[in-house]
């Protein structure tokens, strides 16, 4: 795909991922970004609106204020995310629920908006953040991994049924990556990605068409192999490393 002047909104760039994709895309296209805090450091080819995917108005806000400037949209980027640990001892379900909105059908709302222009004009993109771990959960995960579940399906029938509409499809599936999430959780690892790294390696797989585009390499691997252990196994090999590379902390917020 040819990332030179289009026009792109990234729902989810105030921070992480979004962040530096936003940054790195504008270097030759216009990029319009919409999150829920102010847009650090914005050039000439960004525009930055405020707002909240969980709410369609806030969305078609920002659309029409994108639209003002740049008439065409090539596409959209979703890359907000929340992580929320799961306490079963003291569940409440509407816990989950705000990060299924947030995760799952903030996404939705941004497909039924732009979807139809992108449809109308038999071209254009569709890029989402996901996860390499979208088969399995992790101790104090279910909320979370459930929403990258779910996310995973949906694109994926998303893709199924859109096929040969004129639209590219991006699924970004991260491992590793120096995000203010990934802090929040505290991960021990030297195999960590800083964001710049990550963005220029989402960027470059776009331009080749990759629709799966999943890193670093050692991960997907590893997360490809787990995902064919009988679950006593998993169950064993996970309780026994989790303690030596995590400790659990707040919720956070990728938005």
């Amino acid at each position: 795909m040819e990332l030179k002047d289009k026009t792109i909104i990234i729902f989810g760039a105030s921070s992480g991922i979004g962040e530096a994709l936003a940054h790195a895309l504008s270097k030759d296209n216009r990029v319009g970004t919409f999150s829920r805090r102010v847009f650090n450091n914005p050039n000439k080819n960004i525009i930055d609106v405020q707002g909240d995917v969980t709410n369609l108005a806030d969305i078609n806000n920002a659309v029409a204020v994108f639209k003002d400037k740049w008439p065409r949209i090539d596409g959209f980027i979703y890359s907000v995310g929340k992580a929320q640990f799961t306490d079963f001892k003291n569940f409440k379900a509407e816990s989950v629920r705000s990060v299924m909105d947030t995760n799952f059908f903030g996404f939705l709302n941004c497909l039924e908006i732009l979807l139809p222009e992108l449809l109308k004009q038999k071209s254009g993109m569709i890029g989402m953040v996901s996860a390499l771990m979208v088969n399995r959960s992790l101790p104090n995960g279910a909320a979370y991994f459930s929403t990258k579940a779910a996310q995973h399906v949906f694109f994926e029938g998303l893709r199924l049924d859109l096929y040969n509409q004129g639209i590219q499809f991006f699924e970004i599936r991260p491992g590793l990556v120096d995000t203010p999430m990934a802090r929040e959780v505290e991960v021990r690892t030297d195999k960590m990605w800083n964001v710049d790294k990550a963005a220029h390696h989402i960027v470059n797989q776009m331009k080749k068409n990759e629709t799966d585009i999943s890193f670093p390499l050692d991960l997907k691997l590893l997360t490809q192999s787990l995902n064919i252990l009988p679950d006593s196994v998993y169950f064993k090999l996970i309780k026994a490393q989790l303690d030596k590379n995590f400790v659990n902390k707040n919720d956070k917020t990728s938005n």
